[in-house]
Protein backbone atom coordinates (compact mmCIF):
# COMPACT_ATOMS: atom_id res chain seq x y z
CA UNK A 1 0.00 0.00 0.00
CA UNK A 2 1.25 3.52 -0.78
CA UNK A 3 1.46 6.08 1.97
CA UNK A 4 -0.48 9.34 1.57
CA UNK A 5 0.71 12.94 1.66
CA UNK A 6 4.00 12.29 -0.07
CA UNK A 7 5.52 9.89 2.48
CA UNK A 8 8.76 8.60 1.05
CA UNK A 9 8.81 11.11 -1.82
CA UNK A 10 11.11 13.69 -0.24
CA UNK A 11 13.06 11.71 2.28
CA UNK A 12 10.07 10.63 4.39
CA UNK A 13 10.05 6.97 5.34
CA UNK A 14 7.09 4.65 4.88
CA UNK A 15 5.37 4.20 8.22
CA UNK A 16 5.18 0.73 9.79
CA UNK A 17 1.95 -0.54 11.24
CA UNK A 18 1.63 -1.37 14.94
CA UNK A 19 1.94 -5.10 14.41
CA UNK A 20 -0.86 -5.86 11.98
CA UNK A 21 -3.12 -3.10 13.35
CA UNK A 22 -3.01 0.63 12.71
CA UNK A 23 -2.45 2.78 15.80
CA UNK A 24 -6.00 4.18 15.77
CA UNK A 25 -7.49 0.68 15.75
CA UNK A 26 -5.10 -0.47 18.48
CA UNK A 27 -6.05 2.50 20.67
CA UNK A 28 -9.76 1.82 20.21
CA UNK A 29 -9.31 -1.87 20.99
CA UNK A 30 -7.61 -1.09 24.29
CA UNK A 31 -10.38 1.45 25.01
CA UNK A 32 -7.98 4.31 25.57
CA UNK A 33 -9.93 7.35 26.83
CA UNK A 34 -10.35 10.32 24.50
CA UNK A 35 -11.13 12.98 27.09
CA UNK A 36 -8.24 15.20 28.08
CA UNK A 37 -6.29 14.68 24.84
CA UNK A 38 -7.07 17.93 22.97
CA UNK A 39 -4.21 20.37 22.37
CA UNK A 40 -4.09 23.09 25.03
CA UNK A 41 -4.19 26.52 23.40
CA UNK A 42 -6.49 29.51 23.65
CA UNK A 43 -5.25 30.95 20.36
CA UNK A 44 -4.91 29.19 17.02
CA UNK A 45 -3.23 30.25 13.79
CA UNK A 46 -4.02 28.59 10.47
CA UNK A 47 -1.66 29.07 7.51
CA UNK A 48 -2.73 27.88 4.06
CA UNK A 49 -0.02 25.67 2.53
CA UNK A 50 -1.59 23.49 -0.18
CA UNK A 51 1.33 21.17 -0.92
CA UNK A 52 2.42 18.09 1.01
CA UNK A 53 3.58 18.83 4.57
CA UNK A 54 6.78 17.73 6.25
CA UNK A 55 6.47 15.65 9.48
CA UNK A 56 7.30 18.85 11.39
CA UNK A 57 4.86 21.27 9.72
CA UNK A 58 6.98 24.42 9.96
CA UNK A 59 9.79 22.60 8.12
CA UNK A 60 7.61 22.62 5.00
CA UNK A 61 9.05 24.83 2.23
CA UNK A 62 8.78 27.74 1.85
CA UNK A 63 8.30 28.12 5.61
CA UNK A 64 11.64 26.46 6.46
CA UNK A 65 13.57 29.62 7.17
CA UNK A 66 12.76 32.98 8.66
CA UNK A 67 9.02 32.26 8.55
CA UNK A 68 9.53 29.06 10.55
CA UNK A 69 11.56 30.87 13.19
CA UNK A 70 9.10 33.75 13.51
CA UNK A 71 6.06 31.48 13.66
CA UNK A 72 7.67 29.07 16.12
CA UNK A 73 8.63 31.94 18.41
CA UNK A 74 5.09 33.35 18.33
CA UNK A 75 3.60 29.91 18.99
CA UNK A 76 5.77 29.51 22.08
CA UNK A 77 5.30 33.06 23.34
CA UNK A 78 1.51 32.94 23.16
CA UNK A 79 1.01 29.26 23.98
CA UNK A 80 -0.77 28.94 20.65
CA UNK A 81 -1.43 26.13 18.19
CA UNK A 82 -0.26 26.69 14.61
CA UNK A 83 -1.69 24.50 11.86
CA UNK A 84 -1.01 24.25 8.15
CA UNK A 85 -4.25 23.97 6.19
CA UNK A 86 -5.40 23.25 2.65
CA UNK A 87 -8.69 22.60 0.93
CA UNK A 88 -9.81 18.95 0.67
CA UNK A 89 -8.77 17.30 -2.54
CA UNK A 90 -5.61 17.26 -4.62
CA UNK A 91 -2.41 18.23 -2.84
CA UNK A 92 -0.81 21.25 -4.47
CA UNK A 93 2.58 21.33 -6.13
CA UNK A 94 5.50 22.70 -4.14
CA UNK A 95 6.63 25.99 -5.57
CA UNK A 96 3.21 27.20 -6.67
CA UNK A 97 3.08 30.97 -6.27
CA UNK A 98 -0.28 32.48 -5.44
CA UNK A 99 -1.95 34.40 -2.68
CA UNK A 100 -2.78 32.16 0.25
CA UNK A 101 -4.82 32.76 3.36
CA UNK A 102 -3.97 32.83 7.04
CA UNK A 103 -6.19 33.57 10.00
CA UNK A 104 -5.81 33.67 13.78
CA UNK A 105 -8.60 32.85 16.26
CA UNK A 106 -9.08 33.45 19.97
CA UNK A 107 -11.33 30.65 21.26
CA UNK A 108 -12.40 32.54 24.41
CA UNK A 109 -13.23 35.93 22.92
CA UNK A 110 -14.31 34.20 19.66
CA UNK A 111 -12.70 36.82 17.42
CA UNK A 112 -10.38 36.48 14.45
CA UNK A 113 -7.73 38.30 12.45
CA UNK A 114 -7.52 37.41 8.74
CA UNK A 115 -4.71 38.02 6.27
CA UNK A 116 -2.96 36.68 3.19
CA UNK A 117 0.57 35.80 2.15
CA UNK A 118 2.57 35.13 -0.97
CA UNK A 119 6.17 35.26 0.33
CA UNK A 120 7.39 33.72 3.61
CA UNK A 121 8.25 37.14 5.04
CA UNK A 122 4.58 38.10 4.71
CA UNK A 123 3.84 35.72 7.59
CA UNK A 124 5.33 38.13 10.12
CA UNK A 125 1.87 39.70 10.22
CA UNK A 126 0.36 36.29 11.01
CA UNK A 127 2.76 35.83 13.92
CA UNK A 128 1.89 39.31 15.19
CA UNK A 129 -1.80 38.47 15.00
CA UNK A 130 -1.39 35.86 17.75
CA UNK A 131 -0.53 38.68 20.14
CA UNK A 132 -1.45 42.30 19.53
CA UNK A 133 -3.74 41.46 16.62
CA UNK A 134 -6.10 39.27 18.63
CA UNK A 135 -5.77 41.50 21.70
CA UNK A 136 -7.62 44.25 19.83
CA UNK A 137 -9.65 42.19 17.33
CA UNK A 138 -13.38 42.80 17.00
CA UNK A 139 -14.27 40.67 13.96
CA UNK A 140 -16.38 37.66 15.01
CA UNK A 141 -14.65 34.38 14.19
CA UNK A 142 -16.11 32.25 11.42
CA UNK A 143 -16.91 28.57 11.73
CA UNK A 144 -13.93 26.42 10.71
CA UNK A 145 -13.77 22.62 10.56
CA UNK A 146 -10.16 21.41 10.65
CA UNK A 147 -9.69 17.72 9.85
CA UNK A 148 -6.27 16.22 10.52
CA UNK A 149 -4.95 14.56 7.34
CA UNK A 150 -1.23 14.76 8.12
CA UNK A 151 -0.08 11.55 6.47
CA UNK A 152 3.64 12.20 6.86
CA UNK A 153 3.12 12.21 10.63
CA UNK A 154 0.80 9.20 10.71
CA UNK A 155 -1.01 7.23 8.05
CA UNK A 156 -4.19 6.94 10.17
CA UNK A 157 -4.77 10.67 9.90
CA UNK A 158 -4.63 10.61 6.11
CA UNK A 159 -6.48 7.32 5.55
CA UNK A 160 -9.32 8.17 7.94
CA UNK A 161 -9.23 11.96 7.77
CA UNK A 162 -9.35 12.66 4.05
CA UNK A 163 -12.72 10.94 3.39
CA UNK A 164 -14.12 12.78 6.41
CA UNK A 165 -12.88 16.13 5.09
CA UNK A 166 -14.52 15.46 1.72
CA UNK A 167 -17.83 14.61 3.41
CA UNK A 168 -17.78 17.76 5.54
CA UNK A 169 -16.84 19.92 2.56
CA UNK A 170 -19.99 18.83 0.74
CA UNK A 171 -22.03 20.54 3.47
CA UNK A 172 -19.66 23.30 4.62
CA UNK A 173 -17.40 24.02 1.61
CA UNK A 174 -16.09 27.33 2.94
CA UNK A 175 -15.56 26.16 6.52
CA UNK A 176 -13.82 22.81 5.86
CA UNK A 177 -10.05 22.43 5.70
CA UNK A 178 -7.56 19.62 5.92
CA UNK A 179 -5.02 20.43 8.62
CA UNK A 180 -1.67 19.31 9.95
CA UNK A 181 -1.07 17.42 13.19
CA UNK A 182 -3.77 17.91 15.84
CA UNK A 183 -2.07 15.56 18.29
CA UNK A 184 -3.28 12.07 19.09
CA UNK A 185 -2.82 10.22 15.78
CA UNK A 186 -4.31 7.20 17.51
CA UNK A 187 -7.63 9.03 17.91
CA UNK A 188 -8.07 9.40 14.14
CA UNK A 189 -10.20 10.49 12.49
CA UNK A 190 -9.97 13.66 14.53
CA UNK A 191 -11.07 17.22 13.81
CA UNK A 192 -11.37 20.60 15.51
CA UNK A 193 -14.29 23.02 15.47
CA UNK A 194 -13.37 26.70 15.66
CA UNK A 195 -13.96 29.21 17.13
CA UNK A 196 -14.98 26.87 19.97
CA UNK A 197 -11.57 25.19 20.10
CA UNK A 198 -13.33 21.84 20.49
CA UNK A 199 -11.64 18.67 19.27
CA UNK A 200 -13.47 15.41 18.51
CA UNK A 201 -11.91 12.00 17.94
CA UNK A 202 -12.85 8.51 16.75
CA UNK A 203 -15.85 9.88 14.93
CA UNK A 204 -17.51 6.90 13.21
CA UNK A 205 -17.23 6.81 9.45
CA UNK A 206 -19.99 8.77 7.77
CA UNK A 207 -21.19 10.43 11.00
CA UNK A 208 -19.02 13.54 10.97
CA UNK A 209 -21.73 15.66 9.32
CA UNK A 210 -24.23 14.72 12.03
CA UNK A 211 -21.69 15.39 14.79
CA UNK A 212 -20.96 18.87 13.40
CA UNK A 213 -24.63 19.67 12.86
CA UNK A 214 -25.36 18.64 16.44
CA UNK A 215 -22.41 20.64 17.74
CA UNK A 216 -23.52 23.81 15.96
CA UNK A 217 -27.06 23.25 17.25
CA UNK A 218 -25.82 22.98 20.85
CA UNK A 219 -25.68 19.20 21.22
CA UNK A 220 -22.13 18.13 22.01
CA UNK A 221 -21.27 14.44 21.60
CA UNK A 222 -19.53 13.88 24.91
CA UNK A 223 -18.53 10.32 24.03
CA UNK A 224 -16.46 11.63 21.09
CA UNK A 225 -15.10 14.72 22.84
CA UNK A 226 -11.33 14.96 23.22
CA UNK A 227 -11.65 18.33 24.89
CA UNK A 228 -11.89 22.11 24.66
CA UNK A 229 -8.48 23.56 23.96
CA UNK A 230 -8.82 26.55 26.29
CA UNK A 231 -8.68 24.13 29.27
CA UNK A 232 -5.91 21.90 30.68
CA UNK A 233 -6.35 18.12 30.28
CA UNK A 234 -7.88 17.43 33.71
CA UNK A 235 -10.56 20.07 33.12
CA UNK A 236 -11.17 18.73 29.61
CA UNK A 237 -11.81 15.30 31.14
CA UNK A 238 -14.29 16.63 33.72
CA UNK A 239 -16.21 18.62 31.12
CA UNK A 240 -16.37 15.63 28.78
CA UNK A 241 -17.79 13.50 31.60
CA UNK A 242 -20.38 16.17 32.34
CA UNK A 243 -21.40 16.34 28.68
CA UNK A 244 -21.86 12.58 28.62
CA UNK A 245 -24.01 12.65 31.73
CA UNK A 246 -26.07 15.82 31.29
CA UNK A 247 -26.31 16.19 27.53
CA UNK A 248 -27.44 17.23 25.12
CA UNK A 249 -25.86 20.60 25.82
CA UNK A 250 -23.82 23.18 23.95
CA UNK A 251 -20.11 23.57 24.58
CA UNK A 252 -20.71 26.91 26.37
CA UNK A 253 -23.63 25.57 28.43
CA UNK A 254 -21.19 23.81 30.77
CA UNK A 255 -18.57 25.89 32.55
CA UNK A 256 -15.88 25.30 35.13
CA UNK A 257 -16.72 26.95 38.45
CA UNK A 258 -13.61 25.70 40.21
CA UNK A 259 -10.64 23.40 39.61
CA UNK A 260 -8.35 22.60 42.55
CA UNK A 261 -5.35 20.32 42.93
CA UNK A 262 -5.84 17.51 45.44
CA UNK A 263 -2.37 16.07 45.47
CA UNK A 264 -0.01 14.89 42.78
CA UNK A 265 -1.88 14.11 39.56
CA UNK A 266 -5.28 14.54 41.22
CA UNK A 267 -7.81 17.37 40.95
CA UNK A 268 -11.31 18.25 42.01
CA UNK A 269 -13.32 20.02 39.33
CA UNK A 270 -16.68 21.71 39.88
CA UNK A 271 -18.72 21.94 36.68
CA UNK A 272 -21.71 24.25 36.41
CA UNK A 273 -24.42 22.94 34.08
CA UNK A 274 -28.08 23.76 33.37
CA UNK A 275 -28.89 20.77 35.59
CA UNK A 276 -26.88 22.18 38.50
CA UNK A 277 -23.33 21.90 39.81
CA UNK A 278 -21.45 18.61 39.57
CA UNK A 279 -18.17 17.78 41.27
CA UNK A 280 -15.67 15.41 39.67
CA UNK A 281 -12.49 13.85 40.95
CA UNK A 282 -9.99 13.66 38.10
CA UNK A 283 -6.87 11.51 38.19
CA UNK A 284 -3.97 11.42 35.74
CA UNK A 285 -3.23 7.78 34.94
CA UNK A 286 0.19 6.87 33.60
CA UNK A 287 -0.12 4.21 30.92
CA UNK A 288 2.57 1.62 30.12
CA UNK A 289 4.67 2.24 27.02
CA UNK A 290 2.75 1.59 23.81
CA UNK A 291 3.35 2.32 20.12
CA UNK A 292 1.34 5.56 20.03
CA UNK A 293 1.69 6.18 16.30
CA UNK A 294 2.04 4.17 13.11
CA UNK A 295 5.01 6.44 12.43
CA UNK A 296 6.72 5.65 15.73
CA UNK A 297 7.79 2.06 16.20
CA UNK A 298 9.34 2.62 19.65
CA UNK A 299 6.78 2.33 22.49
CA UNK A 300 6.21 5.45 24.57
CA UNK A 301 4.36 6.07 27.84
CA UNK A 302 1.25 8.22 27.84
CA UNK A 303 -1.16 9.82 30.28
CA UNK A 304 -4.92 9.42 30.35
CA UNK A 305 -7.44 11.12 32.62
CA UNK A 306 -10.15 9.43 34.69
CA UNK A 307 -13.12 11.54 35.83
CA UNK A 308 -15.31 10.20 38.65
CA UNK A 309 -18.47 11.98 39.75
CA UNK A 310 -18.44 12.87 43.44
CA UNK A 311 -21.57 14.95 43.95
CA UNK A 312 -24.40 14.90 43.49
CA UNK A 313 -24.02 11.14 43.38
CA UNK A 314 -24.77 9.45 40.09
CA UNK A 315 -26.45 6.05 39.83
CA UNK A 316 -23.04 4.69 38.87
CA UNK A 317 -19.71 6.48 38.99
CA UNK A 318 -18.37 7.83 35.74
CA UNK A 319 -14.81 6.65 35.16
CA UNK A 320 -12.56 6.69 32.18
Amino acid sequence: MGFPDGAGKSGGAAFPKVGDVRCSDASAMREEPLAGSAPVARRWLMVEVPQGWEPQPLDTPPLDGIARDVLAAAEKTHGATILLVRRPGRVGVRGESRVRRWWAVDTVDRVQVVGSWRRPEDLTAAADALGAGLDTAEEPADLALLVCTHGTRDQCCAIDGRPMARNLAQVWPEATWECSHLGGHRFAPTFAVLPDGVVYGRVPSGQAVRVVRDHVAGRVHGDLLRGSSEHPPHVQAALAAAHRETGPAGIRDLTVARASARGQDRWEVLVASPAGEITYAVTAVEQPPMPLSCGLARPKPSTTYAATRLSPEAPSAVAQ
